[in-house]
């Protein structure tokens, strides 16, 4: 697991950069995907593993979506989930 140094600070520009994705795309556009996954791995960095594990299944939903069975990005995801 990645450790961030910042803390809530790290967890803050997460959070800055999740909403700008939302603001310019979709929901389920992939970049709103990776900034939920990255969301989700920067809660469970700081221990919050219930909002971590909620935006990785959140991010995961949108690549189920978005790719078939298989895809590199539900690979990618799936060994998120496994980090928390």
């Amino acid at each position: 697991m990645r450790n961030l140094k910042g803390g809530n600070k790290a967890l803050d520009h997460f959070q800055q950069a999740f909403e700008m994705f939302k603001k310019v795309h979709p929901a389920e556009h992939p970049d709103v995907a990776f900034a939920m996954a990255e969301l989700g791995l920067a809660y469970s960095d700081v221990d919050d593993l219930q909002n971590g594990l909620a935006f990785l299944q959140e991010a995961e939903k949108i690549h189920q979506k978005l790719y078939p069975d298989g895809h590199p990005e539900l690979a990618k995801n799936y060994y998120y989930l496994g980090l928390v």
